[in-house]
């Protein structure tokens, strides 16, 4: 490889930390308050271009304190300061490898070399918000022109590729299917799953149950990363909870095969990004950075899996 050159790269990258994303009570007498401070501001173009964004009109969008689901002003699931911070330092962190220390990018931003990158997101206001936090911190605002317009390439959620989505490819339907209905999916549930719920309803979780032990894995590290207190007995049980999880996930990514499945769940998703590598491979490069915004759940997870390299731990 020594004497291979660099001419594009593909980043993939999970949102940042975000409110709980469940409408759901986490337990019972649970007093977790959930107040955002990061502000998101827009305002919608026809015939947008850099010449017509020198005065903009801009609108703030706001949460009504005291009339959403979660207690305090944030939406379910919304990226806080935290997560565009996360974001930041990932973009400062590829900036670092590929413009300082591998000269693939360009140290300025300029409308001439804009066209060389491209920006995709799923339409969730956290994952397009942690796309443009990475990008902003790859070109702060000292490194690119002002009032300058990035394009950020999204889809309808049915038809988005970035997602495992069933409506793509409903095979995923079968390989569920298929798998819960095998011996071994069978006798988890009855050995561990079941008596694992059976347990936390004895604690007042009562919306819990086999298919969504994630919400209590997921209330309590969203409490623990925004330093709300969590039940004592919640300390001893959570790690069981995680590991369970984690099985059902990697059962999931594993059947028929890690193979079978990826392909059906990031199939689409790896064919476009393949035609632009092999573009690139050719000297046809439309982009030097193709930077993809996405969950764990997909296409992060699903994509390790895929290519034999997840270490079957939630991320």
């Amino acid at each position: 490889w020594s004497d291979a050159e660099l001419v594009q790269v593909s980043v993939l990258i999970r949102h940042g930390d975000r409110t709980p994303c469940r409408a759901v009570q986490c337990w019972p007498h649970d007093e977790a308050v959930y107040n955002c401070s990061l502000d998101y501001v827009a305002e919608p173009y026809e015939n947008i271009s850099d010449e017509t964004i020198h005065n903009p009109a801009l609108f703030r969008k706001l949460y009504m304190p005291g009339r959403e689901i979660l207690p305090g002003n944030c939406n379910l699931g919304q990226l806080t300061r935290k997560g565009y911070q996360q974001q930041i330092e990932n973009g400062r962190m590829l900036r670092r490898a590929y413009v300082e220390r591998e000269k693939l990018l360009p140290k300025t931003l300029t409308h001439e070399n804009m066209h060389e990158f491209f920006l995709r997101s799923d339409d969730q206001d956290r994952t397009i918000a942690s796309t443009e936090a990475c990008f902003t911190g790859l070109y702060d605002a000292e490194s690119r022109p002002a009032n300058s317009v990035m394009n950020l390439h999204t889809m309808d959620k049915t038809l988005d590729s970035l997602l495992v989505n069933n409506v793509l490819c409903p095979v995923l339907d079968d390989y569920v299917a298929a798998a819960q209905a095998t011996q071994e999916f069978q006798d988890h549930m009855a050995n561990v799953t079941q008596p694992l719920v059976s347990r936390l309803k004895q604690f007042g979780i009562d919306s819990v149950d086999a298919s969504n032990l994630w919400m209590t894995m997921d209330c309590f590290y969203t409490h623990v990363c925004h330093e709300h207190s969590v039940p004592a007995w919640l300390d001893d049980i959570i790690p069981e909870v995680l590991e369970e999880v984690n099985w059902q996930m990697n059962f999931q990514y594993n059947y028929p095969s890690a193979r079978e499945y990826g392909r059906a769940s990031q199939g689409l998703l790896v064919a476009d990004m393949f035609a632009e590598i092999e573009a690139a491979v050719k000297g046809n490069a439309a982009y030097k950075l193709l930077l993809y915004g996405g969950h764990d759940t997909g296409p992060i997870q699903p994509l390790l899996a895929a290519f034999g390299v997840y270490d079957g731990i939630w991320c």
